[in-house]
């Protein structure tokens, strides 16, 4: 055997991560690690799936938290974090000291993402025939999530994230808030939002087209923003094609091609608090930055953020002054992949560097960390995951920024409040023609 077919073989058989070495069986096959943690406090993965709470059907769009009884193990705060310093994100550790009454209460773990028979078969086939192409800015050879089971480089971490296991159809109702530096909450977004994931459709066995993703959403208030459409596409290759947004506005009548809408733009319609390429952490093009392993560590992340996204959980009770409320905010001690990505010598964005937590079971980016010019942290990110019981997957595209230099944050495609806003899997994908230029053109009103 030469060196080469040697190496191909340690490649498939072990893993080296963190200073560990792990042995295939001792790893899921999508890449995370079965045991229990030292302490037990992460436990072992299990394929029964979670129990919904008493009555759940699933028509009305809501998820209740299955683990509503549970209590907090512990507390961290400014006073104690010291004793938890090797379990926090450096952005927790600066809300931590800038607000005295911020605190993170930490739940018992329970690692409740699932995998269906389909996709456990994509990712087998996924981890022989999936490979990088450009400069780390797509991927051939992969249907389905995970593409890379045993990462390798960051950019392979970043496709398993961007091709996370989630329903291949879903849409939801949800609002989103900008809380400004005196407190005051401004509603910024009422969306209806569909979204078909291409590469997750069962039917068919590769990606037809170059597009992995086709989201269409349609702005319900505030009253500057009813009617506007947005529908974007993202790549399964931006070095062949580029991500694609269409705006639509009633004051115009019209749908046009948006390119502006990407990397660092400010998204205007969220007052400016993110950019276009931090919805849901990070999405879009990965060309400006370098991305890096650090490494996979033990992490306090949010999860199983249920409770938050009830319609219980009031605007007036979740949107405190300078955070999110820590009553309504669930974290819980998992596995994450330590991704950073440095700007690229020569190119322009806002963040001089970025750090991301990756679920290892799940594969979303959970926290993220974002620096400016300077060094200085600028924008502390959260994930606020949504179990949905129905599929076995955490739902993650709801999410939180802290911006530390404007003293402002945001909560966006936040399911709580109001019994109108939903979340729903379909079970029949929808029609790719409603996602056309031609299709937000005809549905159009003034």
């Amino acid at each position: 055997m030469n060196r080469g077919r040697i190496y191909s073989f340690l490649c498939m058989t072990l893993i080296f991560k963190a200073s560990t070495i792990y042995a295939a069986e001792d790893l899921t096959p999508w890449g995370a690690i079965k045991g229990a943690n030292a302490d037990g406090s992460i436990p072992v993965y299990s394929d029964a799936p979670t129990q919904p709470p008493a009555g759940f059907s699933g028509e009305a769009g809501h998820y209740p938290d299955p683990f509503a009884n549970e209590k907090p193990l512990y507390s961290v705060s400014n006073g104690n974090q010291g004793q938890y310093a090797d379990v926090l994100t450096d952005g927790v550790k600066e809300l931590l000291k800038r607000f005295p009454s911020y605190r993170v209460d930490v739940y018992p773990t329970h690692r409740t993402h699932r995998y269906s028979t389909w996709e456990l078969q994509q990712i087998a086939k996924n981890a022989t025939s999936a490979k990088l192409v450009g400069e780390g800015d797509g991927v051939e050879g992969s249907y389905g999530p995970v593409p890379f089971p045993k990462p390798s480089n960051g950019y392979e971490v970043l496709w398993n994230h961007y091709n996370r296991s989630e329903p291949a159809a879903f849409q939801f109702r949800a609002w989103g808030y900008l809380v400004d530096a005196s407190g005051r909450p401004t509603l910024i977004e009422d969306l209806s939002l569909k979204t078909l994931k291409l590469v997750h459709d069962q039917r068919k066995t590769s990606l037809e087209g170059p597009y992995k993703q086709k989201t269409r959403m349609t702005y319900q208030g505030p009253a500057s923003q009813s009617g506007t459409q947005l529908l974007w596409f993202y790549s399964q290759n931006y070095s062949k094609d580029n991500q694609i947004f269409y705006s639509y506005t009633p004051g115009q009548r019209r749908v046009r091609i948006a390119p502006e809408f990407a990397y660092d733009t400010p998204v205007a319609s969220k007052g400016g608090a993110i950019v276009y390429d931090e919805v849901s952490l990070f999405e879009g093009r990965p060309d400006r930055f370098d991305f890096k392993i650090v490494g996979r560590k033990e992490i306090i992340v949010p999860y199983n953020n249920n409770r938050m996204n009830e319609p219980s959980a009031t605007k007036e009770s979740v949107l405190g002054k300078n955070f999110i409320s820590p009553d309504w905010m669930r974290w819980e001690k998992h596995r994450v992949w330590v991704l950073e990505a440095n700007l690229k010598p020569g190119k322009r964005h806002i963040y001089s560097k970025r750090r991301f937590y990756v679920d290892e079971d799940s594969w979303a980016i959970l926290a993220s960390e974002s620096y400016d010019q300077a060094g200085k942290l600028y924008r502390v990110g959260m994930m606020n995951p949504v179990l949905m019981y129905d599929t076995g997957t955490q739902w993650c595209n709801s999410f939180i920024i802290y911006d530390l230099i404007k003293n402002n944050y945001s909560i966006s495609v936040w399911l709580g409040g109001n019994e109108r806003n939903f979340l729903k899997a379909q079970k029949e994908l929808f029609a790719e023609k409603e996602f056309t230029p031609e299709a937000v053109q005809a549905s159009g009103v003034r």
